[in-house]
Order: structure tokens, then C-alpha cells, then sequence
């Protein structure tokens, strides 16, 4: 069972996606003329332009932007509603659409998801990585059910709901045969004469980074590479003598293929990882279940 937006929200928002009312119609099983009365009908009824036509095809307006999110909410309102009166909250053959910053994907996240599939083996999982000004976005256009990361300061979490996650430290690391290890003097002092990369692409990265070096009266050198992918990461810093920045949560894996902690007894900078909920969401057991483990996994 799917209960469906209205007409003329249905016509819009395919017109949006497809960048095209012939194609829109087509889509919907309508005439390219019924379609285009129903965009001007929506319109006049709304006082303002939601779609333009350009040589690259038919283009939103500021307006039309505005709208296409909001009804993209409601569609996937309308689909969680179907849900679950079908499965009575445990979303059984429903999707979770989730969000997670590089750390979350690459260790916190993976035993998390598992544990609920077992649980709840008919949930379908979407997961989508990347850092949080690459994916706070998705959020406010309502496309991201569940996010675990960093959000900007910046970000507006319309119709989320924020839940307090943990404090995350930062460390450097340099693969084991680093010649860094050898220079004369504390390490730290000597980090700058190497390239950097981050596990990350965040512009708090850089600028808690720069803070920390004129803070200890180091010198800062600007990241030559931000990569999402731990396993690209360790591979590049295993042929290079680029410097990683990752976070502490993965030190496992990082010790594990042949990496050192660069000062560890000192603190470079800390940041606060939140979960971000679809408020609608939050009674539904598979989406309880997953805050229950990220707290527990957090908690370790």
C-alpha cells in the first residue's frame, strides 16, 4: 500500500526531478498539456513562478527549490505513514535512509547496522558517507532519515531532532617506517616538514587544525589530500610520507596495518558527534534501536 501526494504536487515534483514536463507526463501516464495546466494552475495558486524554462531544460526557481524540499518531506511522510500501519512500527520491507561521517562508516556504524539486521532482517539500509558539509544537505532537504556525524554550525535541522552524542578526539598518524620518527627533537615540531591529508573533507577540519598550530606555536601547513575512504587513507600513507589526521576511534585499524600514533599524551582537539532523527521517526523500533547501540557504542 502507497498513499500518494496530490496531483499537482505529484506533477511538480516529477516535472522537478526530470527537468522536463513532456517527460514528467510521461512519466505519470498524462498529456504534456495536462501537465502543464496543473503547473500553472499551482502557480496562480501559489502567486509565484516555480518553474522556468531554459536551453537546459525546465529549471526551479528560488521558490521552486523552497517548494520541491517541503514535498519531499511529505512524500517520505507519506511513505513511513504506509509503513507502519502495515508493519506496525518495525518497518518491515521500509528503507532507512542513513547518513554517517567517515569515522561512524568506518568503525562505529558497520556492527551497529549488522546487529539490526539481524533484529530487523526485512529493514532495507541505504548508507551514505561523507563529512558534514557534504551531507548536512541531504538533511535539509529531507532526504536523510538518520545522520551520525558532525553537523556544521551553520546546518537548520528541519524537522530533526538532535540527540546529544559524544565527545571525539582527533590524533596524528604516520605509518611505522616514517622518517618522522627518526628527525632529532618532539614529533609534533616536526610534523609541517611532511605533507598532510585528512580523514575528512570539513572545513572544522582545517580551521581547528590552524587554531591547535598557533596555539603550540607550530606551524600549520595546509592538507594536500581529504579523503573519505579509511582504507584509501592507510594506502596512500603507506607509500607516502603524507601525515594522516583521523580521529582516535580508529586507532585499532590504524595500529593494525602498520601506523603510529603520533604524540599520543598530547591533546590536539576534540569535537562533539551528534545523531540527527527524523522527529517522525523516533518511535519506531528500528530507529530506537539503532540510538540504543550508537549510545552503547559510544559509551565504550
Amino acid at each position: 500500500m502507497r498513499l500518494s501526494l496530490p496531483r499537482q504536487l505529484s506533477i511538480f515534483a516529477k516535472t522537478y526531478d526530470l527537468q522536463s514536463v513532456s517527460l514528467a507526463a510521461e512519466a505519470l501516464g498524462l498529456t504534456q498539456s495536462a501537465a502543464s495546466k496543473s503547473l500553472i494552475a499551482l502557480e496562480n495558486q501559489l502567486g509565484t513562478r516555480l518553474l522556468a524554462r531554459s536551453p537546459r531544460g525546465t529549471l526551479p526557481t528560488p521558490a521552486g527549490k523552497v517548494l520541491r524540499t517541503r514535498v519531499r518531506f511529505i512524500e517520505r511522510e507519506l511513505e513511513l505513514a504506509a509503513d507502519e500501519m502495515m508493519s506496525e512500527l518495525n518497518m518491515n520491507g521500509s528503507k532507512i535512509a542513513i547518513g554517517a561521517g567517515p569515522s561512524w562508516a568506518a568503525k562505529l556504524l558497520p556492527p551497529m547496522i549488522t546487529e539490526l539486521h539481524r533484529e530487523y532482517p526485512l529493514v532495507q539500509i541505504e548508507l551514505v558517507s561523507g563529512s558534514g558539509d557534504y551531507l548536512v544537505p541531504y538533511l535539509e532537504e529531507g532526504v536523510l532519515d538518520i545522520y551520525f556525524g558532525l553537523p556544521p554550525d551553520s546546518a537548520q535541522f528541519t524537522n530533526y531532532t538532535i540527540l546529544d552524542g559524544a565527545s571525539i578526539d582527533v590524533a596524528i598518524y604516520a605509518r611505522g617506517s616514517h622518517p618522522i620518527f627518526q628527525d632529532d627533537g618532539p614529533l609534533l615540531d616536526n610534523v609541517h616538514r611532511y605533507p598532510w591529508m585528512g580523514f575528512a573533507h570539513h572545513i572544522e577540519l582545517h580551521r581547528r587544525i590552524a587554531d591547535y598550530c598557533e596555539r603550540t606555536n607550530r606551524p600549520y601547513r595546509p592538507f594536500e589530500m581529504q579523503i573519505m575512504s579509511l582504507l584509501a587513507l592507510m594506502s596512500i600513507a603507506r607509500e607516502t610520507d603524507h601525515i594522516a589526521f583521523a580521529t582516535d576511534i580508529l586507532e585499532e585499524e590504524m595500529t593494525s596495518r602498520g601506523f603510529k600514533r603520533i604524540a599520543p599524551e598530547e591533546k590536539i582537539y576534540s569535537f562533539e558527534s551528534s545523531v540527527a532523527v527524523r522527529t517522525s521517526m523516533l518511535d519506531l523500533a528500528p530507529i530506537k534501536k539503532l540510538i540504543e547501540l550508537a549510545k552503547s557504542r559510544l559509551a565504550k
